[in-house]
């Protein structure tokens, strides 16, 4: 959490220190006031690109800084990877001062480090939301809400499928153990032209004059034990042929 931020030299600003306490503050103002450049200050400490255009009119320098709250502890541990040091106190004092002549630097805890890394850290303690924020959360709402939508659509097709299947073993009325029954005769039924096509040569085969007795004996009656797992008749066909 931000507590304090010093500004010098940047633009209007000659120097200009605000703390902050915890709760909900609010910078208020008419127009020109300042409150963008102090949002551009944070911006800087954030590790915004910053031009030399800032600098206040004949100054050589600006300078930024920012004291933040580490009494998160994923915060004080984050932050005390970036910077490869342990950070004692509860406290984070992030710098960045801006030349004329263009050199940026940046400071953490008065130990040098880079843009990147003060972006970094800046991504941790900071989150910036523009003006314009709302539309970006308009659309991800309506996203949301589409989904939402679809889904409910996806979820009562399903429900109502389910209903008239329900409906439709209700009519049935299927008893406990019915199910293999009925497995069994559907197989029976998409088989029952080959069926019907064994029975029928059993008797043509048997009244051949051509071929061993046993050896067509013994091929009908394995054919026979195979079609009885669809036909239990056809079992009755199996002991006449096997006696």
């Amino acid at each position: 959490m931000l507590r304090e931020l010093s500004v010098s030299n940047l633009a209007l600003i000659e120097d200009v220190r605000v703390e902050l306490h915890p709760g909900f503050c609010a910078w208020t103002g008419e127009t020109g006031a300042g409150k963008s450049l102090l949002l551009g200050a944070i911006g800087l400490l954030l590790g915004e690109r910053g031009s030399a255009e800032l600098i206040r009119a004949g100054q050589e320098e600006l300078r930024v800084t920012g004291r933040f709250d580490l009494s998160r502890p994923e915060q004080k541990a984050a932050a005390s990877e970036m910077l490869g040091t342990e950070i004692e106190d509860d406290e984070l004092v992030l710098t960045r001062r801006l030349a004329r002549s263009g050199r940026s630097s940046a400071l953490a805890n008065e130990i040098p480090v880079s843009i990147a890394t003060l972006r970094r850290l800046g991504e941790m303690l900071v989150d910036v939301h523009g003006q314009r924020e709302s539309y970006s959360l308009l659309r991800e709402l309506r996203r949301q809400h589409k989904e939402l939508t679809d889904h409910r659509a996806t979820r009562q097709r399903e429900l109502q499928l389910v209903r008239f299947e329900r409906e439709e073993l209700d009519v049935v009325k299927l008893q406990p153990g019915e199910l293999a029954k009925i497995q069994q005769e559907r197989e029976r039924l998409l088989n029952a032209q080959e069926l019907a096509g064994f029975n029928a040569g059993v008797a043509a085969k048997l009244s051949e004059d051509e071929g061993n007795v046993v050896e067509v004996l013994t091929k009908l009656l394995r054919q026979a034990h195979q079609w009885a797992r669809l036909d239990k008749r056809i079992e009755e066909v199996a002991k006449r042929l096997d006696s």
